[in-house]
């Protein structure tokens, strides 16, 4: 009959144990974990700044949308109250690009729309351009007004 000893660790299952215990009581990250957390932080960042870059770009292209849709307005406004405009006439012209801050223009003309009685009605088409980069962007607006009545002889 043989007696149960003890099981008796070799040498380097004691350097090993005492190697694992040592790096558990240290309680630090090994340099392939510190590698690997910094490769994960940069593709995050990489991908945050990419989407970044892309809303500015398209923030920038709205704001000259905006900017060009007011200028429009104040556009038409004028036109529309204009007495020197007449059917049939084309007028166009540039913004001011230190006023607006936007490359554009625009170009006008008034037709006759509609007559009822002795009061007739036109028609105003605004176009309006502006440079986005070396793409030319443009936009119609129309708006209707009342002719000055035709005088009549008496």
């Amino acid at each position: 009959m043989r007696l149960a000893t003890p099981h008796r660790a070799g040498p380097a299952r004691l350097r090993a144990s005492y190697g694992a215990d040592l790096r558990k009581a240290r309680g630090g990250f090994t340099l392939l974990e510190v590698l690997v957390a910094t490769t994960i932080m940069a593709i995050a960042v990489g991908t945050l700044l990419s989407a970044l870059s892309t809303s500015l770009r398209n923030a920038s292209q709205l704001t000259e949308s905006d900017r060009a849709a007011v200028l429009a307005q104040r556009t038409m406004d004028e036109l529309l109250t204009s007495p020197l405009l007449t059917p049939g006439q084309v007028v166009q012209r540039e913004w001011d690009r230190q006023q607006s801050n936007l490359e554009g223009g625009w170009r006008a003309r008034v037709e006759p729309f509609d007559k009822v009685g002795n009061r007739i009605l036109e028609r105003v088409v605004l176009e309006i351009w502006w440079m986005n980069g070396n793409q030319r962007r443009t936009f119609h607006l129309e708006g209707y007004r009342q002719a000055a009545a035709p005088e009549v002889p008496r």
